[in-house]
């Protein structure tokens, strides 16, 4: 009976020099140019959540968004937006709606009543916003109206709700880790969509 070869010791055919050449010189050299344009694409990504006053929650908002601007996204919350905007005659329902339809994607850790309010104003444009959306919440309220109403709708149109166990997910960095992995993808997707 013959026995079968591992294919891993069977002799590898090699380019010739011509083809070595071009592979590296060429190919090589552009795959790795388009590496670099799709890592470099940016992205606006709004972080909504507790205010100063927030505590640890409030410090994981600011890491989220300190950790997205050292890898080259715009990383905003709307206070600040509102600062450097100037004095706009409307609400703030009326300007975060703005925001977050200028926005390619938003950050929710629903935590405090402004970012639970935000929720639940706009995963009611579900179409239109609820794709931009990544929600964290609390898993000691998924029995909650939240977690069983609007976001009930968001997890089944998008799976964009995230539960996470308190204090362990906020300490171990496992939402940034989430938000990355979102907008990893996400970079992707608006590369693809800008070639011609």
């Amino acid at each position: 009976m013959a026995s079968i070869a591992d294919p891993g010791s069977e002799p590898k055919l090699e380019m010739s020099a011509r083809a070595r050449e071009y592979f590296e010189k060429s190919f090589l050299v552009r795959y790795r140019e388009l590496q670099r344009e799709v890592e470099s694409t940016p992205l606006v990504v709004l972080i909504w959540g507790p205010g100063a006053g927030g505590g640890d929650l409030y410090q994981k908002r600011m890491q989220i968004r300190d950790e997205l601007l050292t890898q080259g996204y715009a990383a905003v919350f709307s206070e600040d937006i509102d600062t450097q905007c100037g004095d706009l005659n409307m609400s703030s329902k009326a300007r975060e709606l703005l925001q977050a339809y200028a926005a390619d994607f938003i950050v929710i850790i629903h935590s405090s009543p402004g970012a639970i309010a935000e929720t639940h104003d706009f995963a009611g444009f579900l179409q239109d916003l609820g794709r931009k959306l990544l929600v964290f919440i609390d898993s000691r309220h998924v029995d909650g109206y939240s977690y069983t109403g609007a976001l009930f709708e968001l997890r089944a149109a998008y799976n964009n709700v995230r539960t996470y166990v308190y204090p362990e997910d906020i300490s171990q960095c496992h939402l940034l880790s989430s938000v990355e992995s979102r907008l990893h993808v996400l970079r992707w997707a608006k590369w693809r969509g800008t070639l011609s």
